[in-house]
């Protein structure tokens, strides 16, 4: 694992004000744990290799293990891949919610390259929590973000799990209320016109 900068890991309040100091930090290229309605996610901007080489770092994570892409929307994540039609129905009842799709990039995609572990394919989600969306709103660019945990260790559901594990390691933590169901999303692949559960 690559040398970690020590860091003073603030605790913000879920509301306007810490949204957008978290926001900053995203921005920055620091990395910051919020929570989601299945456990709290270590998020980076999605657009930046810089900020993404940071979670495979502070997890201790194989950077061949893609991470998820949360989107604010619905729309924003239409822009970032390829949705077959026939999705529109299961996407539509199901986000928000905890449910991943993998699905192609777009031509243009914005999403870095380690984030995705280098493929043409990329799990996408849009959380119902609201300040997960709020979030990503604010920051204007979608979140990579895997559990906030080491790798190994049981996936937080309240923020001081989050501090007693990454305390020092990560700029911000919003924290609130504990997550409501406390195991990752489904995963869904789509590959030859069928759906394939992964997770």
């Amino acid at each position: 694992m690559s040398r970690i900068e020590k860091l003073k890991t603030e605790i913000l309040m879920p509301d306007p004000s810490g949204i957008e100091k978290a926001a900053i930090h995203l921005a920055n290229d620091h990395l910051v744990a919020f929570p989601t309605e299945t456990v709290f996610g270590l998020g980076a901007n999605a657009c930046s290799n810089t900020a993404v080489s940071k979670i495979f770092s502070v997890k201790n994570r194989p950077r061949l293990n893609p991470l998820i892409i949360h989107a604010a929307t619905k729309e924003q994540a239409i822009r970032l891949v390829d949705f077959p039609v026939d999705l529109e129905k299961l996407i539509d009842a199901c986000w928000p919610g905890p449910l991943t799709l993998v699905l192609p990039q777009r031509n243009d995609t914005i999403i870095s390259k380690l984030a995705v572990a280098g493929s043409r394919n990329v799990g996408i989600r849009v959380p119902a929590n609201s300040v997960a969306r709020d979030l990503i709103a604010k920051l204007g660019s979608p979140i990579a973000a895997p559990s906030a945990n080491i790798s190994g260790r049981i996936s937080p559901t309240r923020a001081e799990d989050v501090y007693g594990q990454l305390q020092g390691r990560i700029s911000s933590i919003i924290g609130g209320e504990q997550c409501a169901i406390g195991i990752e999303s489904t995963i869904l692949g789509f590959f030859r016109d069928e759906l394939i559960l992964l997770r």
